[in-house]
């Protein structure tokens, strides 16, 4: 169990080092959320929060539940979009996440101001928050239902937001 901790630990530090997430480049100069980050939960968390190992079926219950509402939006399916002709899937991908985690930490609920990466200078970020007492119910389900929170937001979307198209020297992953 320590060695896989261990190993986890060395493969976050890596991540956290193969960028330099200081650099005013990333970010447009503006401040990344793993510049100075610690790695330690905020003094705001409670004493008992703790992250949740993300295995290979919780990022498959992820990414194919976020890829089957992007393709619901792409096949033209909402009334509110048109269909998309280059709607890219997602993948996952495990640098995101260790910033996702950093987000984690501060138990705030609050984008924050820059996550980018090398190879995804435009990624998005959604939050989600949930409340169970008694049993946890299944992860599968938990993370399925947050997929669900964030497309329910598709109504703040619209093809007019859209149509200007891909940012400025936006040239993909």
């Amino acid at each position: 169990m320590k060695l896989v901790l261990l190993a986890i630990l060395i493969v976050s530090l890596g991540l956290a080092q193969a960028t330099d997430y200081c650099s005013s480049d990333i970010c447009n100069g503006g401040s990344h959320i793993a510049c100075g980050h610690s790695n330690w939960w905020d003094s705001s968390c409670p004493g008992d929060a703790e992250l949740i190992d993300i295995n290979d079926d919780y990022k498959w219950v992820f990414v194919h539940s976020h890829n089957d509402k992007r393709n619901y939006i792409a096949g033209g399916y909402d009334s509110n979009h048109n269909a998309a002709c280059r709607m890219a899937t997602m993948e996952w991908d495990d640098e995101l996440a260790y910033l996702a985690s950093l987000n984690v930490r501060q138990c705030n609920m609050v984008h924050d101001s820059c996550h980018n990466t090398d190879a995804f200078k435009y990624s998005g970020q959604n939050l989600a928050w949930q409340a169970y007492s008694g049993d946890l119910p299944d992860m599968g389900y938990i993370l399925d239902n947050s997929v669900q929170m964030w497309f329910d937001e598709v109504h703040n979307s619209n093809a007019g937001i859209i149509a200007g198209g891909y940012p400025s020297g936006y040239n993909g992953p």
